[in-house]
């Protein structure tokens, strides 16, 4: 719920339903039109941020993918074989 103060009396009086939804609608349209901003006058080089972000995080997702089927791969060779028997 939103209040606002009221100086003449000192104490916070909330503020009509119909007032606080403008608000809070309010509030939410900064940061989207930082966003509009941002991508439509190519703010802060966000183009070549996005590149990048894609190019590398395309090969970290092949080497995780890599790296996860062969510790699976491990464990299922590791679980088929039976222990070593040792020979005196």
């Amino acid at each position: 719920m939103l209040f606002f103060v009221d100086r003449r009396r000192a104490r916070f009086r909330p503020i009509s339903p119909d007032l606080a939804l403008v608000a809070v609608l309010a509030m939410d349209l900064v940061p989207i039109s930082v966003a509009i901003a941002i991508l439509r006058y190519h703010l802060y080089d966000i183009d070549v941020l996005i590149r990048r972000t894609l190019t590398y995080a395309l090969p970290s997702a092949v080497l995780l993918v890599a790296y996860l089927t062969g510790v699976a791969l491990v464990q299922v060779v590791s679980r088929r074989s039976p222990p070593a028997m040792a020979s005196r």
